[in-house]
């Protein structure tokens, strides 16, 4: 006998017993596969889901927004400067005198100096250790001359300082504060004289002596404290009173440091440990 064929409601039924026995975990494994394979063999999901560069992102980003007129025009930020303003005086510690900070003087001469530091040997004047040098010997000058630097006053309100004289004939260390930028201006200062006196001159021309001090057992070693207030000046030496609160009656705009030498003159005398107090 031939057998007869199967209906499709046979075919059904085994369909749904076969589901039946196999897990539900298995059959998602199945359709992810299936869809993993449609994806490969379809380039355009793959061209789709691979975007260039320039295409839109799938993420969103921080919004960036153009640069203005006013943002291209905004001035830089201020960069601090990589020196440093130097102090009158820190730059002798480099065997320095700084053609930044100081100006040289000699009356009737102009310097135009070249490098970072002046060169002053032939008026006797150097930087070292920290010490101004003044070591001079004088003796075919025909008349008195005064030698120095000049540096800007930043109305400090005291300055103090040292002076050691190893050598000093024919000569005086000035310490002053001038309106100009000569010491043929109006200012005030203050003279170590051999023998270990000390006055305070008006300028210019000294034409008034404002006070003298002598101190016999000072052996050429001075620690002078001089302080601005109130349009008045005071100056001390190793604590002894030489003037209190005279009138300063012109604007200080320069500080000296120098000496005058006269005929016949011969020193070896250092400033050093310049301090100042605003």
């Amino acid at each position: 006998m031939i057998p007869t064929e199967k209906k499709p409601e046979e075919k059904s039924n085994l369909f749904q017993k076969l589901a039946l026995l196999i897990p539900v975990w298995v059959q998602m494994i199945i359709c992810a596969g299936a869809v993993m394979v449609a994806f490969i063999n379809s380039p355009v999901l793959i061209e789709k889901f691979f975007a260039s560069p320039t295409s839109t992102p799938m993420f969103a980003s921080a919004t960036v927004l153009p640069a203005t007129d006013a943002m291209m025009t905004q001035p830089p930020p201020i960069v601090a400067s990589a020196t440093p303003t130097l102090v009158p005086g820190q730059d002798w510690s480099d065997d320095c005198i700084n053609s930044a900070v100081w100006k040289p003087y000699l009356a009737g001469e102009t310097r135009s100096e070249q490098s970072q530091c002046h060169q002053l040997s032939e008026w006797g004047i150097k930087a070292e250790q920290g010490r101004l040098i003044f070591a001079s010997n004088r003796y075919s000058q025909p008349r008195a001359n005064e030698y120095g630097i000049l540096a800007p006053w930043n109305n400090w309100r005291e300055v103090d300082f040292t002076v050691v004289a190893d050598r000093q004939e024919n000569s005086e260390i000035w310490f002053g504060f001038f309106e100009g930028d000569t010491i043929d201006s109006n200012g005030i200062v203050f003279v170590i004289q051999p023998g270990d006196e000390i006055d305070v001159r008006m300028m210019p021309y000294e034409t008034e002596a404002v006070n003298n001090i002598d101190l016999k057992y000072a052996d050429g070693k001075f620690h002078p404290r001089i302080i601005f207030e109130g349009g008045k000046i005071g100056v001390w030496v190793d604590q002894q009173d030489i003037i209190t609160k005279w009138p300063v009656n012109f604007q200080i705009r320069n500080m000296f440091v120098g000496y005058r030498a006269l005929p016949s003159a011969n020193l070896n005398v250092a400033v050093f440990d310049l301090k100042f107090k605003p």
